[in-house]
């Protein structure tokens, strides 16, 4: 489904009719089958980043989404429109947010300082252990964030990223709740947090793309809605299923096309959007 006239660089759902898109000016937001915007996001703008994206966003409920720029501005969605939320003081462009709540949210910049949002502001965290591709919060005591490796927000502080998987980079995390994670890495392997400790590393099926020998390319983004299943999206329009027990096989979802976020509110039900500012929905949005 057409939605933007350039790159969406990331989605997040709250519920499978509620979700917002952002671009590094403007936000799109649908209730259903329809997108509507596109929506200025206030103080957002200026040169794109060099690389990574323009713009984040996480939306843990139907009527509060935080966008996050590449310069650090801030905006909040209420349900019907979006408000300036302050900015990330000293930010360098910041490539990940994920909010718990309406009153946690943590988001991470390109020099791996954090900052948590309480509902009323910005407050910079303890923690500069380089920057983060992914960052998923089940709890304000539990964040975990991708950069190679993974590191870990306990309430009070950050972790050193941890090497977990032995193959590859991890490139995008996804915690449904503080026992189940999910972490998946460039070249296509996937590793499952209990809450405690990693299991070991499982090759993601479909190395091939579909129906041709080209190499599929490995995930770059993914979403868990609970510990029976996830979806991880990669930069050639494949998707894969996570079911609780195993990985499916490569499904072509946008042919040809660089699929850059996914949002999974609930079992059976996800939107990924890609560089062409088009939306692609697994499952009814009613």
């Amino acid at each position: 489904m057409p939605v933007a006239n350039g790159a969406l660089d990331q989605v997040s759902c709250a519920t499978p009719s509620d979700c917002s898109a952002v671009t590094g000016t403007a936000a799109f937001t649908s209730t259903g089958s329809r997108w509507n915007g596109p929506l200025p996001l206030p103080g957002f703008g200026g040169p794109p980043p060099a690389s990574g994206p323009a713009a984040v966003v996480s939306c843990p409920a139907p009527r509060f989404c935080l966008a996050v720029s590449a310069g650090g501005a801030s905006a909040r969605f209420d349900g019907s429109g979006w408000q300036a939320a302050g900015t990330l003081t000293a930010a360098h462009q910041p490539g990940a947010v994920s909010c718990a709540s309406p009153t946690f949210c943590m988001a991470v910049d390109a020099e791996g300082f954090s900052y948590r949002y309480d509902g009323a502001g910005w407050t910079q965290t303890a923690g500069a252990w380089g920057s983060a591709s992914s960052l998923s919060c089940a709890s304000p005591t539990l964040c975990l964030a991708a950069d190679g490796g993974v590191a870990r927000w306990n309430g009070s502080a950050w972790s050193k990223p941890d090497s977990i998987d032995p193959s590859g980079q991890v490139v995008a995390v996804s915690c449904a709740s503080p026992t189940f994670c999910m972490a998946v890495d460039g070249t296509g392997t996937a590793l499952r947090f209990d809450g405690s400790g990693w299991g070991a590393p499982v090759p993601l099926p479909g190395a091939r793309a579909p129906g041709t020998s080209a190499p599929a390319g490995g995930p770059v983004a993914l979403s868990c809605a609970g510990p029976t299943f996830c979806v991880a999206v990669g930069s050639t329009g494949l998707a894969w299923r996570y079911d609780g027990a195993a990985w499916s096989d490569a499904v072509d979802v946008d042919p040809g096309h660089a699929l850059t976020s996914v949002s999974c509110p609930a079992p059976g039900a996800c939107v990924a959007v890609d560089a062409q500012g088009r939306a692609v929905r697994l499952g009814s949005p009613t």
